[in-house]
């Protein structure tokens, strides 16, 4: 009994032991953990201290590269002018072209020309597509939207023109074998009008309404139109545009195709001018030799009418400013020739000049029309007159005297001006 009792006591102890041994292991265990947190703690304090003066510096760097971009981004934009024209089809993509790479001046000035579809789009986008300055459209698109009133209403306060531009002449190319020697034989014929919402497809559409003539519409490029008059879907494709036209001027001798033009009458009269286009420019469409009476519109340079105390009407001076001053950069090579035809100070009937242009034209008198001056007083060599303006509006004797009677009346206005 007793020696149980002392085996039992023995276990106890033993237990007793073996327990106070197991808590201390798991004491001191649970003191070097402490300790490695603890240690843990003053290593990320003494890292995050070391780091902090790196975060501040990569922050001011970050804050430094926001406002240099920020600056940039304010100059790149400040001085950019957009003007939206056509595509490679027509000849208003080209003319954007001249005037960005005769005109443009580093930061300080970037014309943009963007790809359109065309002059009666363009007018559409000038006053409502966010981020257009500028387009090239037709005079007769501007008066038909003014008429229609399609666009919404008081038009002619909206929309102003910068400068008349040239005139685009309608070029009508047909297969020789569609029976077509005239515009008229275009009655019930399969005829590409371009593109939806060119320039050249409303000019079309309104000509042959003046004729009384009703061909079947289809739209697609010029390219496209003759692959196609080629395999006998098309009859004929027009294009509204400035001469030369690449894409008539390319076609081969050997071709089936041929031009016809479009005789001028009273019906034409009041938004057209006859125009003249020979074998040089369209070999393989004009006989040698030989030429095509047809028509021609007005291009113009038009603009949104701005408000004189906001940032687009500012951004749109500067650019007429620039392209004014330099002006006689657009007639030399390589620029197209048709730039020596145009007229800065010709109007445009019941439309308003951007006031930034008839500013400039007001107080700036072209050199060339003036042969000396006086105080108060501008002598004009009247037969020097006659000779510019015959080179502003070659065939076209009544626009000739209209240019010669309206330069004289400018001159009397600055005359005036002078005497006060």
């Amino acid at each position: 009994m007793i020696r149980t009792q002392v085996s039992c006591v023995g276990r106890l102890s033993a237990f007793a032991l073996g327990g106070l041994l197991s808590f201390g292991a798991v004491s001191q265990s649970a003191v070097a953990a402490e300790a490695k947190s603890d240690e843990a703690k003053e290593i990320k304090v003494a890292q995050a201290a070391k780091r902090r003066p790196k975060t501040v510096t990569r922050s001011r760097s970050r804050v430094l590269r926001s406002a240099v971009a920020d600056k940039y981004r304010e100059t790149v934009n400040e001085n950019v002018v957009t003007i939206i024209s056509g595509n490679p089809n027509g000849s208003f993509l080209f003319y954007a072209y001249d005037i960005a790479a005769a005109i443009n001046n580093g930061d300080e000035l970037r014309i943009l020309p963007i790809v359109g579809r065309g002059g009666a789009h363009n007018v559409r986008d000038i006053l409502y597509l966010r981020g257009i300055d500028m387009g090239i459209t037709q005079s007769n698109t501007m008066t038909h939207y003014q008429q229609t009133g399609e666009l919404g209403g008081n038009l002619q306060n909206r929309l102003a023109y910068v400068t008349r531009l040239f005139v685009d002449e309608m070029h009508i190319a047909v297969r020789k074998d569609a029976g077509i020697n005239s515009v008229q034989d275009l009655e019930g014929k399969k005829v590409n009008f371009s593109n939806k919402g060119s320039g050249t497809q409303l000019t079309i559409r309104l000509v042959m309404q003046a004729l009384g003539i009703k061909p079947v519409e289809f739209n697609m490029g010029q390219g496209d139109a003759f692959s196609k008059m080629e395999t006998g879907e098309l009859d004929a494709t027009i294009c509204v545009c400035g001469s030369p036209l690449r894409s008539f001027g390319q076609i081969a001798k050997e071709k089936n195709f041929k031009m016809v033009g479009v005789e001028f009458n009273e019906k034409l009269e009041n938004d057209y001018i006859p125009v003249t286009l020979d074998a040089k420019d369209y070999p393989g469409l004009i006989a040698e030799g030989e030429s095509i009476e047809t028509i021609g519109v007005s291009t113009v340079l038009a603009a949104y009418n701005w408000p004189k105390d906001t940032k687009r009407y500012a951004r749109v001076a500067r650019f007429v400013k620039a392209f004014f001053d330099n002006f006689e950069k657009m007639k030399q090579p390589p620029r197209r020739k048709k730039w020596r035809t145009v007229n800065l100070a010709a109007t445009l009937k019941n439309w308003r000049r951007f006031p930034a242009a008839q500013e400039w034209l007001d107080t700036n008198a072209p050199p060339a029309l003036i042969s000396r001056r006086q105080v108060g007083q501008a002598s004009i060599d009247r037969n020097l007159a006659r000779s510019q303006v015959a080179g502003a509006a070659p065939n076209d004797p009544a626009e000739q005297e209209r240019l010669f009677r309206e330069f004289m009346t400018w001159m009397e206005r600055r005359r005036e001006q002078a005497q006060r």
